[in-house]
């Protein structure tokens, strides 16, 4: 590429020298014709007038010329396609190769397109001041949005329209389209999503400019649009903001075919510069902040966007971007590459279950930016990283992933998460079933933080949640089928793996050690799972409406939590029969038939896995057939010759219901005669019952405790 750089006052004065001498040129001329016309002709002028026109017209298009390269390296630097030398010089630039015309600067540094949107940003400043029709307003906002994505447009735009202005455009044009009404006291619109519609796509523009950006200067931007929405009296100019960093793109981010709606990508200057300026947002006309007594000045306008909560808009912005919110949320001034430590994670979870009550826990959109944003944090890759960098890395992620999740679950408020939050929930807490395991043990030990020391001596990190929290996060997951099986099967794959290299123990070593720590930790987060459907359903109850639904959606849904043989597994509730949990005690009621039938599910799931690892003989499965009698459910399961007849089964015959309650028998009684070792039926019992009561205490108004 070649660029030429040019003094813009030096040229510009050149320029105006150079029409000055033309236009005095042409005025001699004219005074030299006229004379000679009143002289009656003395002079033969005829030849000299095409002469003189000749070189005025020579003289223009130099003129012209330089003016073309002129507006070129205004275009070119105003469109942010080129930057202003230390020096003050201004430059355009054309592809190698390429001739110096005037044609080819005004195409390649699209001057049409920078005039285009400085018109178009002086259109937006008039129609915020004078209104407009809305048939204006309809061709105004279609330019925007067609170009809002367009760098050269975008930086054009914020190079004409100042921060604290565009953070009143959205407000004012939806003003100007608002018909009030004093007498009946109510609103009007033409256009009720003018300021909605514009702030999306200043929002677009923001991000688009700033991905042009050096970080200087996108630190600096982003401190401007704080300190313009911290104005006094500008009380508005904050909902605006929130609205434009609210703008969305899509993006398949889980590879199911359907794109969910993330925060667009911005520069991660600008986006950690105002997530850490927001945090701390003070207005000038209440210092600190506090949503609780926000009182705007300006009452006669209406907010476009959050105005009760600094963090809504930036938040969203993360869930695009989440590299810099692992920045935002797990603090690193010093650039250290030591992982995070146990009290270093306690202390991030503290402060971003902070940031997340900033609103509450009510606002589903808000809970649903979250949970988005610890599923992106989460499935980011550490590929190409070299320790310690990607140590601390993992660390700080999985920090920042399992501070959201407790901080979602930590209210004692009944939770009510949107189906997407719920799913991205279960999809985060599906890639850690060691940490679920290690969470459903009562009490709340260590920290958020939990890790492996690998084989090859680097460190696997995976989150872990309080009781309190772990119990509302189910809850809402059994609220979704999607989530509940997704985190079901998860949670089944890692136990059925953790039971197989427990038995390949055994058999080398002979210790039962391993194999009851296995069957333990299943029975008891089984357990756990169980009692904490039980309290969403009894939340359910005590609400004052009717939730028939939900309490089906949860009784339907632990099935895929805690399955035994495949999806026909069933509570024994018939979801087809809604049935009431408007009051507490219908809800109770409820609550022990669905923690009974897990029981029975969780002995059901463990015997089949039990049987299928090999860790019985033939001689074990015979006396166990035999031990208290034979039923003929029983041989469904075992032969009289002591044969496991489940592992070539069809997934037909596994959801075979005379099958399963033969299943249940055996594992009642499944033993080794010769090894005492190897009879988990207590176990499993006992386990799973603590697991219960971990995530649904006894007592009245009992609650999981929700403190490290």
């Amino acid at each position: 590429m070649t660029y030429v750089s040019l003094d813009a006052d030096s040229v510009q004065d050149i320029i105006d020298k150079l029409t000055d001498y033309k236009d005095q040129s042409e005025t001699s001329w004219e005074t030299v014709t006229s004379t000679n016309r009143i002289q009656d002709y003395p002079a033969e002028l005829s030849g000299r007038s095409n002469t003189a026109g000749e070189h005025a017209a020579a003289l223009e298009t130099e003129i012209n010329s330089l003016q073309a390269r002129l507006d070129a390296a205004k275009a070119a630097n105003e469109g942010g396609i080129t930057t202003t030398g230390a020096d003050g010089t201004i430059c355009y630039w054309l592809p190698e190769g390429t001739e110096d015309t005037a044609e080819n600067v005004t195409t390649y540094n699209q001057v049409d397109k920078v005039n285009q949107a400085r018109a178009d940003a002086q259109t937006m400043v008039d129609y915020s001041i004078n209104g407009c029709t809305p048939e204006e307003w309809d061709e105004l906002i279609e330019r925007v949005q067609n170009n809002q994505d367009d760098s050269v447009y975008a930086n054009t735009i914020l190079n004409n329209i100042g921060p604290g202005r565009l953070l009143d455009l959205p407000t004012d044009i939806q003003d100007q389209f608002t018909t009030k009404s004093d007498f009946q006291g109510t609103t009007t619109s033409d256009r009720p999503n003018a300021g909605k519609d514009l702030a999306d796509a200043l929002g677009h523009v923001l991000a688009t400019a700033s991905l042009t950006w050096d970080d200087a200067k996108a630190e600096a931007y982003a401190n401007r649009l704080v300190d313009y929405a911290e104005e006094k009296g500008k009380d508005l100019r904050i909902a605006s903001l929130n609205q434009m960093l609210a703008a969305s793109r899509p993006a398949d981010i889980d590879s199911d075919g359907t794109p969910e709606d993330i925060g667009l990508n911005y520069n991660d200057a600008l986006l950690a510069t105002l997530a850490t300026r927001l945090e701390s947002y003070s207005p000038e006309q209440a210092k600190p902040w506090n949503s609780e007594f926000w009182n705007p000045t300006s009452v006669s306008k209406q907010p476009v966007g959050s105005a009760a909560n600094p963090l809504f808009g930036v938040v969203h912005a993360m869930t695009g971007n989440p590299d810099v919110a692992t920045e935002w949320l797990v603090t690193n001034p010093d650039g250290s590459t030591t992982p995070v430590a146990t009290s270093q994670s306690l202390e991030h979870a503290r402060r971003i279950q902070q940031l997340i009550e900033t609103t509450g826990l009510d606002n589903q959109s808000w809970t649903a930016d979250w949970a988005m944003l610890a599923n992106q944090i989460d499935r980011l890759p550490s590929t190409g990283m070299a320790d310690p960098a990607r140590q601390y890395k993992d660390s700080a992620r999985t920090t920042a992933t399992s501070g959201i999740l407790n901080g979602l679950g930590s209210g004692t408020d009944p939770l009510n998460l949107s189906p997407e939050a719920r799913q991205s929930v279960a999809a985060v807490m599906a890639r850690y079933p060691q940490g679920i395991d290690a969470s459903t043990e009562l009490g709340n030990t260590g920290g958020p933080l939990g890790s492996n020391v690998n084989a090859d001596g680097t460190t696997t990190y995976y989150p872990k949640f309080t009781d309190r929290a772990l119990t509302n996060l189910i809850g809402q997951v059994t609220m979704d089928q999607w989530a509940s099986a997704h985190l079901g099967g998860a949670m089944t794959d890692y136990h059925t793996q953790q039971l197989q290299d427990a038995v390949n123990q055994y058999n080398a070593t002979g210790e039962t050690a391993a194999v009851k720590n296995a069957v333990t930790a299943q029975s008891r987060t089984n357990g756990f799972f169980a009692g904490a459907s039980a309290q969403q359903l009894i939340a359910l109850g005590k609400k004052k409406d009717s939730a028939n639904e939900d309490a089906n959606t949860i009784a339907s849904s632990l099935v895929g939590l805690i399955p035994v043989v495949g999806p026909a597994a069933s509570l024994g509730i018939d979801v087809s029969d809604p049935f009431g949990t408007d009051n507490a005690e219908d809800a109770s009621s409820q609550a022990v038939h669905a923690r009974n039938t897990a029981a029975a599910d969780n002995n059901r799931q463990i015997t089949l896995a039990l049987l299928n690892s090999g860790l019985y003989t033939p001689e074990d499965l015979k006396a166990t057939l035999e031990r208290d009698g034979t039923s003929v459910d029983s041989l469904k399961v075992i032969d009289r010759d002591g044969n496991n007849l489940t592992e070539n089964m069809t997934p037909e015959q596994l959801t075979d219901y005379d099958f399963g309650v033969g299943l249940e028998e055996i594992g009642k009684k499944l033993y080794s005669p010769t090894k005492s070792g190897l009879d988990f039926t207590k176990t499993r019992e006992d386990e799973f019952n603590k697991g219960y009561y971990a995530s649904n205490p006894d007592g009245e108004d009992a609650e999981p405790d929700g403190e490290w």
